[in-house]
């Protein structure tokens, strides 16, 4: 572990996935990707440090119980080193006030899936062709632009219905003036 669970506060961005299941394993296998999850830290809720996730729907839930008690994840939770405070509050805000109870986007994971098989024969696919709902990647993905310009213009590379948990952490990687690792679970 590089921290401590309570060093995580609001506005942090955190990768995860669950070692096993049948969805959190296609994910990875169909983006190539270590990942299968993100979210955002928000506000403590009830005391209890919180996250905004995309599960099922766009929802809530304490960062502790969903990501330190289940054994089964591993994650890592990175700071956005170049925001203000004020920004972090208002990307934050945004997030929950404009996607807070919106249905899963389920029927976008075929895209995903598709767009690994065209890679695969070189072609690189934009725009997911089915836009209902919301998954975590764009959750996250609307989060970052909202940060101010310097996250807008690092992430600009994708649309919001285009980017998958690891394209937004490939990128995060890369970016050692805009984001820092605070803790992690492997």
């Amino acid at each position: 572990m590089v921290g401590k669970i309570r060093m995580i506060r609001p506005g942090m961005i955190g990768f995860g996935v669950k070692r096993s299941g049948f969805y959190p394993n296609a994910v990875r296998f169909f983006t190539k990707s270590k990942w299968s999850h993100c979210f955002v830290v928000i506000n403590q809720v009830f005391g209890e440090v919180s996250v905004i996730e995309a599960d099922l729907k766009v929802q809530v839930v304490p960062f502790h119980r969903e990501y330190v008690e289940k054994n089964a994840d591993y994650y890592e939770v990175w700071e956005p080193i170049a925001a203000t405070d004020s920004d972090v509050l208002r990307a934050t805000s945004s997030v929950y006030l404009q996607d807070a109870g919106k249905i899963y986007g389920f029927l976008q994971i075929p895209w995903f899936a598709f767009r690994a098989v065209m890679r695969f024969f070189g072609v690189e696919l934009r725009r997911n062709w089915y836009r209902d709902g919301e998954i975590c990647s764009e959750l996250l993905w609307n989060y970052l632009m909202q940060l101010g310009p310097k996250y807008k213009n690092a992430f600009s590379v994708f649309t919001e219905d285009e980017c998958s948990p690891e394209d937004l952490y490939d990128i995060v990687l890369i970016r050692p003036d805009l984001f820092q690792l605070v803790t992690k679970r492997d």
